[in-house]
């Protein structure tokens, strides 16, 4: 998939999470652009990401995510 494609899934993942039908994303987004994005929030848009794409993020990768982007480049690293 490219960057455009995953940024479109994890959108519409996020709009489910964040029960925000009208939200948004880009790639420099972080937790602190969306509101009711709190740990409890980012431990379902993690599993709904590894569902939707069939991947497994490490804890040390969950760790290291800090925007959209970064998301999307370890979406497509796992991906290759």
């Amino acid at each position: 998939m490219n960057q455009d494609e995953i940024l479109t899934k994890i959108t519409e993942i996020m709009r489910e999470t964040f029960n925000s039908p009208t939200l948004e994303l880009t790639p420099d987004m972080t937790a602190k652009d969306i509101k009711g994005w709190d740990s409890m929030k980012n431990i379902w848009l993690i599993v709904a990401i590894e569902e939707a794409f069939g991947v497994k993020l490490s804890t040390s990768e969950v760790i290291s995510i800090e925007s959209v982007t970064d998301y999307i480049n370890l979406i497509q690293q796992k991906q290759s």
